[in-house]
């Protein structure tokens, strides 16, 4: 008799305990334990609450083996996230007097169109540091018929003045040589300006470089700093050899 009285009381205080973890788990959820020897009375016991967009629901099923599975599942509608672009973008701009030349079958200056193209990029680029803007950092440098770029400008972040510096572009240029080695030599010190900066956004953004131009090379500066120019309007492969 003391034998089998000293088992049901474990069991007993060993459902006790069961139910007691459950209810601190889960408080509002009662579940009731199986009596010794019997068979098990509930099939499970849950609640379902709702609240801020989270649906939670909570249940326990007791088991025949005296165990409990306990689950509890969480629903909620996804969150949308933006992620700002960030970028460099660097323009190196023809300046030549060709550039004041029409467009094939139109009225419009190889200077207006590509002015025009410069504007539509910013727009598209929504420059600003608004949420719904792009952190952008532009610069600009010119080329024409001199040994080296000039007019160089930036590093902007709105787009009223990569707009402004897109205005001040002249729109009769007058030099008569394109010296592509100078535009891209140009380009290639603010790559190197934005890669040693110790501005973060700056530094550690994707650099994109706009080679803007209508025509072949025709003059660079040779290694030992002597100037050349090609003599006629004909492709000059040393002229572009020197160039990139």
């Amino acid at each position: 008799m003391l034998k089998h009285l000293w088992k049901w009381t474990r069991t007993f205080v060993l459902y006790l305990l069961i139910v007691s973890m459950v209810a601190g788990i889960l408080p509002s959820v009662a579940v009731l334990a199986q009596e010794p020897g019997g068979e098990t009375g509930e099939t499970g016991q849950s609640q379902e609450i709702v609240s801020d967009g989270m649906n939670v629901k909570k249940s326990v099923t007791p088991n025949p083996d005296g165990t409990f599975d306990i689950r509890l599942d969480i629903l909620g509608k996804s969150v949308p996230t933006t992620t700002k672009a960030a970028a460099n973008v660097i323009v190196v701009m023809d300046v030549t007097q060709s550039m004041t030349n029409n467009m094939p079958g139109t009225s419009t200056s190889r200077m207006e169109a590509a002015k025009s193209a410069l504007r539509t990029l910013i727009g598209v680029l929504n420059p600003g540091t608004g949420d719904d803007q792009n952190e952008i950092h532009f610069a600009a440098i010119n080329f024409g018929d001199n040994r080296n770029a000039f007019g160089r400008e930036g590093w902007y972040t709105t787009s009223s003045e990569m707009t402004g510096y897109v205005n001040g572009l002249p729109d009769d240029p007058n030099a008569f040589g394109t010296c592509w080695q100078a535009g891209l030599a140009g380009g290639l010190s603010l790559v190197n300006e934005a890669a040693s900066t110790t501005t973060p956004n700056l530094k550690d953004n994707k650099t994109y470089v706009l080679f803007l131009t209508d025509g072949n090379p025709n003059c660079y500066t040779d290694n030992n700093g002597r100037w050349h120019a090609s003599t006629g309007p004909n492709f000059d492969q040393d002229v572009y050899d020197a160039a990139l």
